[in-house]
């Protein structure tokens, strides 16, 4: 008959051990699950910014193809300019 019991409380013991272990993965399960949705959330708003960035970037690429050529315009005709004062100088200087 004691063996019975301390069969019994044997058997209990090691239930109530089960038990617990059984509650601690459930718990790391929920905070791993709160895990998981917090980086999906973090992964769709980095997401959004790529894609603003990534739309950003185009357009700054747009305007600076479309400076590009005003650039070079602009740089022509500061050389034309440059020259031409270089003339209007020299011409200027002999006749003084």
């Amino acid at each position: 008959m004691d063996n019975l019991l301390a069969e019994i409380r044997r058997l209990q013991s090691l239930l109530s051990e089960r038990d617990k272990a059984i509650q601690d993965i459930k718990e790391e399960k929920e905070d791993l699950e709160k895990s998981v949705e917090a980086l999906k959330v973090t992964l769709k708003q980095q997401e959004r910014s790529s894609d603003k960035y990534r739309e950003e970037n185009w357009n700054l690429e747009v305007t600076l193809q479309e400076l590009r050529p005003q650039l070079n315009d602009s740089q022509s005709e500061v050389r034309r300019l440059e020259a031409e004062l270089g003339l209007q100088k020299s011409v200027g200087g002999e006749t003084c």
